[in-house]
């Protein structure tokens, strides 16, 4: 995402749900396959269950 997407945008905590919502009816969403880690970090317990499953995956 471009930064240029959020111009305008006030707050600091705000959802990203109206933004895909606009992209996807200009055409302009997409997604990528990753094969990569991918971890929910929506709350604060998940951020530590990632951090340590990040940390399990260094050493």
């Amino acid at each position: 995402m471009k930064p240029q997407l959020f111009a305008g945008v006030a707050d600091d905590v705000f959802k990203l749900a109206p933004f895909f919502f606009e992209a996807a009816r200009k055409g302009r969403l997409y997604g990528v396959v990753s094969s990569g880690l991918w971890l929910h970090v929506g709350t604060v317990a998940a951020i530590a269950e990632a951090e340590r499953a990040i940390a399990l995956r260094r050493s």
